[in-house]
């Protein structure tokens, strides 16, 4: 026991899992194992959000044969512990850094008679309990609770040391995990919202070529409509156009260098097509200098398609403009581009019914022109939602 508290490696080991830990499919699992492992222990559980009387809380767990911990883990299952134990427990609202044991909190004798022991330790064979509260980024606690069996000794106060430069680590490690997967929860959601406006997206490098790219850029570039993908380079048919969007990209790659107000340019391409010209919208994009790492994206282009149709949703729009479902549907038509009589024909209705239709919908809407009707509907949040 003692070599492996002592053993950098391992030490190292163990922080590692620690930092991983957000990004696993079950989170800090493998770090929860790595502490069962190096401190010889029963059961360990990392209390993300303690219960409360609205939240019956957020535990990940490891140890025994994996059954027990899973009761355990999840507080959205109504878990025994968080729903019948959590408020009998001792350790709870610990002072904030501390390791503290169980017997630093209530005598031996006093604890077997509880009915925490005798409903909850008992029952699990949970003998020995170590505890540590912490405060993430945003001053919101969370815990480290360690436990052992019978058969075990209690923990030793070079064990508590060890848990003790954890801490830094475990405030850490749980607040970048935690804001990360927030952000790229957000970013989900952001590229969800693009992707119904069919907005092509594409990150260039320091050197103008491009880093990365999204579903809707990619097809753009896949139908060579005027618009190709040369070498990790964006490429225009038009050789003027090219030439002008090779100066517009060096630019935005060169305004960061010179530090001057950082320039937004716009193109629009021809297609070999004939259809409405791309839109392209070239932008720089900030970075910090002082820790700007090779290979992080440093301009942007922005690319819309007129011709691709936004996909609107009809029963946010209904809900938007208090418009019926049949309403809905005819706004949405008509924002397609679509005449009053095609609109009327495609939904299968008569031209009078649609024009009564199109007359409710200015009252409620607010617009009187059929044209307004259909800016208000593409710049609205059903179009992005």
């Amino acid at each position: 026991m003692r070599k492996k508290l002592n053993d950098l490696p391992t030490f190292s080991g163990l922080l590692d899992k620690l930092y991983m830990g957000a990004d696993e499919s079950d989170p800090w699992h493998s770090f929860l194992t790595a502490l069962i492992d190096i401190l010889d222990l029963q059961y360990s559980t990392l209390m993300l959000r303690p219960p409360c009387a609205a939240d019956s809380g957020l535990l990940f767990a490891a140890g025994g044969d994996e059954t027990v911990p899973a009761t355990m883990m999840d507080g959205a299952d109504n878990s025994h512990y968080t729903d019948n134990y959590y408020t009998m427990d001792p350790l709870i609202n610990l002072p904030v850094g501390k390791v503290v044991l169980m017997e630093d909190v209530i005598p031996r004798d006093q604890l077997v008679e509880s009915d925490y022991y005798k409903l909850f330790l008992h029952p699990f064979s949970i003998a020995h309990i170590a505890g540590m509260d912490l405060l993430d980024d945003r001053g919101k606690r969370f815990c480290l609770r360690l436990t052992r069996g019978p058969q075990q000794p209690s923990f030793t106060a070079q064990e508590k040391a060890f848990m003790q430069l954890l801490a830094p680590h475990l405030c850490r490690a749980v607040s970048q995990g935690v804001r990360f997967r927030q952000l790229d929860s957000e970013r989900q959601v952001y590229a969800q919202s693009i992707s119904k406006r069919a907005i092509g997206i594409i990150n260039l490098d320091k050197y103008g070529e491009i880093l990365e790219l999204n579903p809707a850029a990619q097809k753009i570039l896949n139908d060579r409509d005027g618009l190709n993908l040369v070498h990790r380079s964006l490429q225009i048919r038009n050789g003027k156009l090219h030439e002008k969007l090779k100066q517009c990209i060096d630019e935005a790659l060169n305004a960061k260098h010179e530090d001057v107000c950082l320039p937004i340019n716009a193109i629009a391409i021809p297609r070999l097509s004939g259809k409405a010209d791309y839109e392209l919208v070239i932008k720089p994009l900030p970075v910090e200098k002082h820790i700007e790492a090779e290979g992080t994206a440093r301009a942007m282009i922005l690319i819309q398609d007129p011709e691709q149709s936004t996909d609107v949703s009809v029963r946010l729009v209904m809900h938007l403009y208090g418009l019926t479902m049949s309403e809905a549907t005819l706004a949405i038509v008509l924002s397609t581009g679509k005449t009053m009589e095609e609109a009327a024909s495609s939904l299968g209705v008569t031209k009078n019914t649609a024009r009564a239709h199109l007359r409710a919908i200015f009252a409620k809407t607010g617009v009187t022109q059929q044209s307004m009707l259909v800016s208000l509907v593409l710049q609205s949040l059903a179009s992005v939602s």
